[in-house]
């Protein structure tokens, strides 16, 4: 085994703060590990963090016009447009270039194409990381689509099988695939046997727990919203509860801008309860705020439960409620108002090795093993 690793990352995109914490952070590990590492990523949002190591941005998209959009998506649909294209320069940039590994992550499909062509031509490992996956949504949340019209659905729907298709083409090359969660995992595993679980987690390092005392009892969501998302209990339980100095913060909003990733730490430590929505309809997710308010120590309030994964976790950590059931809520939302009214600030009684357990740190520890006996 080479003692100074070189490790070609191919991202999807990386300044997009929904998908590159998990990615930021393996990266960051090894960089501090002594390893070179070097980035090739779509060009999208700007990249504003700090980092040491290459970060190569690729140009799909020339504007930022529909059209344009509309265009190459069919060229996509027909060709794979975008993954011959970013395939090309990336080829062409480490033409000359000596790797150990190619770790791809990815969403969805884009681009474990490109990964796997470059791991063949040069002969070494190909790592996969994936995130997400179409099937952890029923198919009954494809119908609800508010931002899908009649017309368009069809075409979508094709579009997705096209891509689910080419992604299990790849997934039996990979040497390793590493994904999120033991739903996600076991459902891998139909494509390739080498399928490891590295949990999304929070990093230690920013989101851990002080005693922050608030003069307003904050319900906090942090991060994207879904259509199959709904807060009316959440609601309805305020509503019949009453209970003063009590605001709910959703980020973004239209009150609230979105929170810089090296704030959230902070937010969270300010709230009484962070708020986590999600639906029995989703499977195997759970989400990063859920674990950046386990490492905070902040009580949480997932509603709807999923009745699954999420809701199992969240009662073996200790680390607040999940629950479709009105009365359930209001307690749990009196309980903690209760103890924010006597202390200032609420704090929960999480399991910590547990809890541990889940920090990023261990989990990268971990994949970084598995990678090394594969080398």
């Amino acid at each position: 085994m080479p003692n100074n690793l070189r490790i070609l990352v191919i991202a999807d995109g990386y300044g997009e703060i929904s998908s590159s914490p998990r990615i930021r952070f393996f990266c960051k590990y090894w960089s501090q590990k002594g390893y070179e590492i070097e980035v090739f990523c779509e060009k999208g949002k700007a990249i504003d963090f700090e980092h040491t190591y290459p970060i190569v941005e690729v140009p799909i998209y020339k504007t930022k016009s529909g059209i344009e959009w509309a265009f190459k998506s069919v060229l996509n649909l027909l060709f794979d447009y975008k993954e011959r294209r970013f395939y090309k320069q990336v080829r062409e940039a480490v033409a000359n270039k000596q790797y150990n590994a190619v770790f791809c992550t990815t969403f969805s499909t884009f681009p474990l194409k490109t990964a796997w062509q470059i791991a063949k031509e040069k002969e070494i490992p190909f790592f996969v990381d994936i995130r997400d996956l179409v099937e952890q949504l029923d198919a009954i949340y494809w119908q609800m689509q508010s931002h899908q019209s009649r017309l368009l659905r069809p075409v979508g729907n094709l579009f997705t099988k096209i891509n689910v298709r080419r992604r299990n083409a790849i997934l039996p090359h990979a040497t390793h695939i590493f994904t999120v969660s033991p739903w996600h995992a076991d459902f891998l595993k139909k494509f390739n046997a080498n399928v490891s679980l590295i949990y999304n987690g929070y990093d230690s390092d920013q989101f851990f727990f002080e005693a922050v005392k608030s003069d307003k009892f904050m319900i906090s969501y942090i991060g994207k919203r879904y259509d199959y998302q709904n807060d009316s209990l959440l609601y309805e339980a305020l509503k019949q509860l009453d209970l003063p100095d009590v605001e709910v913060h959703f980020y973004p909003s239209q009150q609230h801008a979105l929170i810089p990733i090296e704030q959230v730490g902070d937010a969270i430590r300010k709230s009484s309860i962070i708020l986590v929505l999600t639906s029995p309809l989703v499977k195997g997710v759970l989400g990063t705020k859920f674990y950046e308010g386990l490492g905070c120590e902040k009580p949480i309030l997932c509603t709807q439960s999923d009745e699954g994964l999420l809701a199992q976790t969240i009662r073996e950590l200790n680390a607040g409620i999940a629950s479709s059931n009105l009365e359930e809520i209001k307690n749990f939302i009196l309980e903690k108002y209760n103890e924010w009214k006597t202390n200032g600030f609420t704090h929960q009684n999480v399991v910590a090795q547990r809890k541990n357990f889940f920090s990023r740190q261990h989990q990268t520890q971990t994949m970084d093993e598995i990678m090394l006996s594969k080398l």
